[in-house]
């Protein structure tokens, strides 16, 4: 992996056979869209720095949770995999003991929400990247058309927040579930179905983020288990020596 500086080191390697997938070290959409291009996964390796809160400085501090929850499901709907980020410690404090207590911290707890639905409730190998498939703004997509649909929906501070998805590729019955990105959890009292065959409208349960999952009976997720308890962790530790 190149640490690009502006740009993106899949314009190094993209084309050689050897390569098996692009790695960035950058976050944001823009990189990862460029990538998908190239017909190969793409692993988004640091895709964010967490900074103490007294070394939030600029643009790469992420103690705004929302932030940071918006971005790493943006990444993964955009056709990328986030697989982790970098914690900062440093500016007056105990580094080490920063390091250990934020392994519990929101920022990785956020992470192992994500890739607990990918892993145990999608064929996440089989989405593609597809926001026309929503008329919203304030939505992102991803999917295998006629089988499975994923729908981030941003949410605000008064109200729900209505989509339309567009479900013109199959007529089957499909299941609806709405999945809590921020808690790690599916809203039970709202599991329904659908049935395909045109545009359909979606009201979120409040004015939080949500994620809505749609899906037929015929996807099959990966055969394993995420340890409820186990956590996701940094992929590094930056020490800054006072």
């Amino acid at each position: 992996s190149i640490h690009p500086g502006g740009g993106t080191s899949s314009n190094e390697f993209s084309s050689e056979t050897w390569l098996s997938f692009n790695s960035l070290q950058r976050g944001g959409t823009a990189l990862v869209e460029y990538d998908y291009q190239f017909s190969k996964p793409i692993v988004q390796t640091e895709d964010f720095y967490k900074y103490p809160p007294e070394c939030s400085n600029g643009t790469n501090s992420y103690g705004n949770s929302i932030n940071l929850l918006r971005g790493i499901w943006a990444t993964q709907l955009y056709g990328g995999w986030n697989a982790g980020f970098e914690t900062v410690a440093g500016c007056n404090n105990d580094d080490y003991n920063y390091y250990l207590s934020n392994l519990a911290s929101t920022a990785i707890q956020l992470h192992t929400y994500l890739k607990r639905f990918f892993v145990q409730q999608t064929e996440f190998w089989k989405l593609a990247p597809n926001n026309q498939l929503v008329t919203s703004s304030n939505a992102w997509a991803a999917a295998q058309p006629g089988k499975e649909f994923v729908v981030y929906i941003t949410g605000n501070s008064s109200s729900t927040a209505s989509v339309d998805v567009d479900l013109s590729s199959t007529a089957d019955i499909l299941n609806v579930q709405w999945y809590n990105p921020s808690t790690g959890t599916i809203l039970t009292s709202r599991t329904s179905t659908v049935t395909g065959g045109g545009i359909k409208t979606f009201q979120t349960p409040d004015f939080n983020d949500w994620v809505l999952h749609i899906f037929s009976d015929q996807i099959t997720p990966v055969s394993t288990t995420i340890d409820q308890n186990s956590l996701a962790a940094p992929i590094g530790l930056k020490l800054k020596l006072n």
